[in-house]
């Protein structure tokens, strides 16, 4: 950000320069003379709020995304009850939540609170699989674009949801599901700017190192014997949660 600040000072005294020179020269000169004159000043005024556009962009770092703390659990669905509805629920159905707390940095030094527009967060999960008659590892990822988040130094929250109908059907035969088989799985969350630029991850496993499931992740993506389920990890306001604890999440952006 600094940086591109004093390089668009340096350009505007250029800019500068030639233009005084220009003025020194072709003063008293005729009315063609003056609409170049004129075309040299829009010129610097395009530049000037180019680069500074540029510095504010760049002004979100790729390690904006601080203090993440990822945690997977399943739960039963969210009951939400309605007086002309009966209330169904099978406590043997258990959806498996992804989420991930992270902090951004406070205001600037003058107290004003910066914003980050159309961040993305995107959940994967490695996931113990049956397939076609054989054990196979799915990769099961979901994204979820939010609308603004500000950079306020507080914790913020994002949750994936992956649906009970899709753990039952990818389960391995004699799979219990309860909050000891989290053990088995692995996550990673990464977080985007609205131009696709990675500004922080997060990861969960049992042992493994950050360092060795970024590699494990990026692997499965392009791997021949990983079958990868895309889109089956829901947003919060596709869920029965949507409603619920709305004070505690960003806003999300609806899918046009």
């Amino acid at each position: 950000m600094i940086s591109c600040r004093k390089g668009w000072k340096k350009m505007q005294i250029a800019l500068n320069c030639k233009i005084t020179n220009f003025i020194s020269v072709t003063a008293g000169k005729d009315r063609m003379s003056k609409q170049y004159l004129m075309v040299m000043l829009f010129s610097l005024l395009f530049v000037s709020v180019s680069i500074y556009g540029q510095g504010r962009s760049r002004s979100v770092t790729t390690n904006a995304i601080r203090d993440t703390k990822l945690k997977l659990m399943f739960s039963e669905t969210a009951r939400v009850e309605a007086g002309n509805v009966a209330t169904y629920s099978d406590p043997k159905k258990k959806w498996l939540l992804i989420e991930v707390e992270y902090t951004l940095p406070g205001n600037d030094t003058i107290g004003r609170t910066r914003w980050l527009d159309d961040m993305k967060v995107k959940f994967q999960v490695m996931y113990p699989a049956y397939y076609q008659g054989r054990n196979v590892t799915a990769l099961l990822s979901g994204e979820t674009v939010f609308w603004s988040v500000p950079f306020d130094g507080k914790r913020h929250y994002a949750v994936g949801f992956i649906p009970p109908q899709v753990i039952k059907r990818y389960s391995r035969p004699g799979t219990r599901i309860r909050a000891s088989f989290t053990r088995t799985l692995e996550a990673r969350v990464t977080f985007y700017t609205s131009s696709n630029r990675i500004i922080g991850r997060a990861f969960y496993s049992d042992g493994s190192s950050s360092t060795k499931l970024h590699t494990k992740f990026t692997a499965a993506e392009k791997a021949l014997g990983v079958l990868r389920l895309d889109g089956l990890i829901l947003s919060r306001n596709e869920t029965p949660w949507a409603n619920l604890q709305w004070d505690k999440y960003e806003l999300i952006k609806i899918k046009k």
